[in-house]
This record gives structure tokens, C-alpha cells and sequence, in this order.
């Protein structure tokens, strides 16, 4: 027999697969990446900027894989929030979607007025309210911005762009540093990163290991992020969450005296 969660949490790994085989090709990609460096001279200042642009965007195996794993774990929070509300016999399966909100009090709305909702027991209200699905903000901090980030970037409605990926700027490894007059890692623009500031026209020695990571472009939140770090937090919180609806079920069938034995 097949378990209500056997499905979801099958999901859930393939969402993992493709996360290791995202961090590997990534992680390929990176090590065989030479940013350009550049220096810029800052008449103002008497200066010269020195510092690396990256100008290649990943492969499109990055994109693609990065599009999978956003899709697999929203898809396994739907099949977990849908496995629990059908063993607390919904009779309305198609509307069991798992929600997301920007507040508490857009949350209660949502349950109670969203279509999307309708099928969910109201049984299950209490333990979705302790999942936070909204964003943190100072009149809510508990916000669960990890979970909320997930449900932005994988939302169900098709005609959003997935989830973009960009090569961007990360850090420095210095391992010579002779003749400069100020050092600081500093955005300049989406690509590009100044390192260090020296006389203009005086000679200097400069030799480092410039770090690059395969990054979230653009999302509240995720925008510049490592992609495979923040990945990693999202399967986690989907998984936590799975295990917190089964669960769930179980105490409230067992409360009323039916078997819970088939989660």
C-alpha cells in the first residue's frame, strides 16, 4: 500500500538529486571561470580603481537545473498539504494548494476567502499558522523567509519568468598587497566588484584568488545569494514541514479514535 506521504516526500528527492547534481555543475563551472579585471582611473579622487567584472552568464544546465529544483519542492509542499488534507477527508481535492501569504492576518484571510484554500480542513489552520508562510517584516518577525522565498520564486501562476541564476562577485583571497592605498570589497554594479584603490601612475603589487559563485539574480531576499546554499535551506525547510503535516494528521485521527497507522 502506498502511504498519503510516500508521494511527497519522493518529490522532495528528486528535488535533492537535482540539487547535488546543480552544486557539482556549478562548482565545474566556477573553477574553470577566469573573471576579467579591470582598472579604472578616478580623476577626482587621483586614484586608480582596480577590481574584476564578470561578464559570462552560467550555461543554461544551471538555469534549467535551478527551474527543477524550485519546482519540485513547491510541488512536494502542494502533495504534502493535499496528502494531509485527503486523510482528514477533504471533499474538495483540488483546492488544497499549500498557501502563502505576506502576513498573519493574510494568512486567516487567505484560508478563509481563497479558493485555492477551500479544500483544506480547518483542523490543519493551527499547524500551517506555525509554519509562518509570509514574509518577515518588523510587525511580524517570525516570518519564515526561507519558506516564503521558495513559494515567490516557484509560484504556480505559469506566466512568471522562473527563478534566474547569474554568475556574480563573492570574495577575494589575497596573497600580495604591496603599494596600495585603500583596500574594500565593493559592488559596483551587478557584475562588476572594486577591490582596491591605488595612487594613479604609482607602481603596486597585487595578487589574489577572486572568488566568483553561481548566484540568485533579482528576489526579495535570495538576490545575490550562493544558489546551492540557499537551495539546501529550502529542501530542508520543505522536508521539516512534510514531516510536521504527517504528524499533524496522525494526532488529530488519533484524537478521534480512527486509525492513523497508514501516513
Amino acid at each position: 500500500m502506498r502511504e498519503y506521504f510516500d508521494g511527497p516526500l519522493e518529490v522532495l528527492r528528486w528535488g535533492r538529486d537535482e540539487i547535488e547534481k546543480f552544486c557539482v555543475s556549478a562548482q565545474a563551472f566556477v573553477d574553470g571561470y577566469k573573471p576579467e579585471l579591470y582598472s579604472e582611473v578616478d580623476f577626482a579622487a587621483g586614484e586608480t580603481a582596480h577590481g574584476y567584472i564578470v561578464r559570462e552568464e552560467p550555461p543554461d544546465e544551471l538555469r534549467r537545473l535551478g527551474y527543477y529544483v524550485v519546482t519540485n519542492l513547491r510541488n512536494a509542499l502542494d502533495q504534502a498539504m493535499h496528502a494531509a488534507s485527503l486523510r482528514l477527508g477533504t471533499t474538495r481535492e483540488k483546492k488544497t494548494n499549500f498557501p502563502a501569504a505576506e502576513s498573519p492576518d493574510n494568512l486567516a484571510r487567505q484560508l478563509e476567502r481563497n479558493s485555492t484554500y477551500k479544500g483544506i480542513p480547518t483542523e490543519l489552520y493551527p499547524v500551517i499558522n506555525s509554519f509562518h508562510p509570509y514574509w518577515e517584516a518588523p510587525e511580524h518577525p517570525d516570518g519564515d523567509t526561507i519558506l516564503r522565498s521558495l513559494l515567490d520564486v516557484a509560484n504556480p501562476n505559469k506566466h512568471r519568468s522562473p527563478v534566474k541564476i547569474a554568475l556574480l562577485p563573492h570574495g577575494v583571497g589575497i596573497r600580495a598587497m604591496i603599494a596600495v592605498k585603500s583596500f574594500q570589497v565593493k559592488r559596483v554594479d551587478e557584475n562588476k566588484m572594486e577591490l582596491f584603490r591605488t595612487v594613479a601612475g604609482h607602481p603596486f603589487k597585487f595578487d589574489a584568488d577572486i572568488e566568483i559563485t553561481v548566484a540568485f539574480d533579482g528576489g526579495r531576499w535570495i538576490d545575490g545569494k550562493a544558489a546551492g546554499v540557499v537551495f539546501n535551506l529550502m529542501a530542508d525547510k520543505v522536508e521539516g514541514i512534510i514531516t510536521e503535516l504527517r504528524d499533524e494528521t496522525d494526532r488529530i485521527l488519533l484524537a478521534k479514535g480512527q486509525d492513523a497507522a497508514h501516513g
